[in-house]
């Protein structure tokens, strides 16, 4: 899949992981807004190329299934590399040891999925409700 992107005034850059052409679509028409640029990604690798020093991201949404890693894995790389943006991970199950584990990464939102539009617009942007 090629890199989709939505872009308005950048205030807020989000860069989107996940391996489903279909739910990156959807994610970025729920996330896209004034004030946001969106980035949809297929895989960790892409996702590490598209956050760094020169291009720095506000917040990163992940599915925990990834086919290469996880998102825990994608979390852990990026923090090592000093992102220090806010995270969110959709997936199916989540389990308290997963939720500790990514707490331990500097913390992380799961949303179990589906997750609707209106709950991942409100978890992502509070403050553009």
């Amino acid at each position: 899949m090629a890199t989709l992107r939505y872009s308005s005034a950048r205030h807020l850059r989000i860069v989107c992981a996940t391996q489903d052409p279909a739910r990156g679509r959807a994610l970025l028409g729920d996330l896209a807004g004034p004030h946001r640029t969106v980035e949809c990604v297929q895989n960790a690798p892409q996702a590490l190329a598209c956050i760094g020093p020169d291009r720095p991201c506000d917040l990163l949404v992940t599915t925990h299934a990834l086919p290469d890693t996880t998102g825990l894995g994608l979390v852990r790389q990026l923090r090592r590399s000093g992102f220090q943006g806010r995270v969110v991970v959709l997936c199916a199950t989540a389990s308290a040891a997963l939720v500790a584990a990514y707490r331990a990464l500097g913390g992380a939102t799961l949303l179990l999925e589906p997750a609707s539009p209106a709950l991942l617009r409100a978890t992502l942007v509070p403050d553009e409700r």
